[in-house]
């Protein structure tokens, strides 16, 4: 059998995303952020006319992803 190639996943290429994408950079490490991404996603689409709810959740996004360890990404996500 051949061994699929699976890039590795990078912490700072995550908080580029969080900063840049807010919410949808957790679809970068989806396998362990489907909960949250789905949480956000929901809360974004119901309190759309609200702008405090929105930075909320992108300030969220950034800090989460910032929180976390790197061996998260070297180890978890191959």
């Amino acid at each position: 059998m051949t061994k699929k190639y699976v890039p590795e996943k990078s912490k700072t290429t995550a908080i580029v995303l969080a900063v840049l994408l807010g919410i949808w950079s957790w679809l970068y490490t989806y396998k362990y952020d489907a909960c949250k991404f789905w949480i956000a996603l929901l809360v974004n689409l119901v309190l759309f006319w609200t702008i405090v709810f929105p930075i909320g959740i992108w300030i969220w996004a950034i800090v989460d992803v910032c929180l976390k360890d790197e061996r998260l990404y070297k180890e978890y996500f191959k």
